[in-house]
């Protein structure tokens, strides 16, 4: 067993010790959150990204709104990078074990060969468990996808800028851990496995790790490392895996 698959074990006992669900704080929320990575030796590389997020949440409902976009380069190649997102959801009764929920997403990506892609549809969210220092939850839902892919070479020919529309199976699974008391350092692990349902063998996994460590009131340090797979990538000439490793500064509002 790794040393990473150690660490996730012990958060993961550790949250399990308490099965009451804890309190959520009510009202407005927001964040802004910007993040500046660097890598050098045999190849210099700078990463760039901004984050701005906006929630509301009572015991009727929960919305959230949020939008943000990446810039990367790689030295003596030019831009690896550019993407962006803007999206929001509703949930209805989000203090309930189980909420059904309503999303929209477009995102842009270069590095991908996507042009634009429109995601919206409508699922179910459960917790499996909510302590006062950690919780887990899941969430399934019906989407409609409809993606504008840039121009490729496939099989020796040209194919031109393509629209596709299909529909597909959103699961995420989410777990989130208060390391001490005092909230000054969490843990969250967040994983979607997105097939199409017409097709499994074309499908999305996108993960998400990171540590979030309060610095001074409102001000947070967040290190987090991503991974996008899309298993129909090289249909554009693009890498199915595209990985982010980010330390970024959090404001919240």
């Amino acid at each position: 067993m790794t040393a990473a698959r150690l660490v996730l074990t012990a958060l993961l006992l550790l949250g399990a010790s308490g099965t009451a669900f804890g309190q959520r704080k009510l009202g407005p929320h927001g964040e802004v959150e910007i993040g500046f990575t660097q890598f050098t030796g045999n190849t210099s590389q700078i990463l760039l990204t901004s984050r701005l997020a906006g929630s509301f949440i009572d015991s009727t409902k929960e919305i959230k709104l949020g939008g943000g976009l990446n810039y990367g380069e790689v030295e003596d190649k030019g831009v690896s990078r550019r993407d962006g997102f803007t999206e929001g959801s509703l949930d209805l009764y989000p203090l309930a074990q189980f909420s059904p929920f309503g999303s929209a997403r477009w995102e842009f990506a270069t590095q991908k060969g996507i042009n634009g892609r429109f995601s919206t549809g409508l699922g179910l969210k459960g917790k499996v468990f909510r302590s006062k220092l950690a919780e887990m939850s899941f969430s399934s839902a019906v989407l409609y996808e409809q993606s504008r892919l840039r121009a490729a070479r496939v099989s020796g020919r040209m194919r031109p800028d393509t629209t596709v529309r299909l529909a597909r199976l959103s699961n995420r699974l989410r777990y989130k851990q208060t390391l001490f008391k005092d909230n000054r350092v969490i843990f969250q692990h967040e994983m979607f496995y997105t097939p199409n349902l017409a097709d499994f063998g074309n499908y999305l996994v996108t993960s998400q790790t990171s540590l979030t460590v309060a610095l001074v009131r409102r001000v947070s340090l967040r290190i987090s490392f991503s991974d996008d797979y899309d298993s129909t990538a090289g249909q554009r000439n693009a890498k199915p895996n595209d990985t982010k490793f980010l330390t970024s500064i959090i404001a919240s509002l």
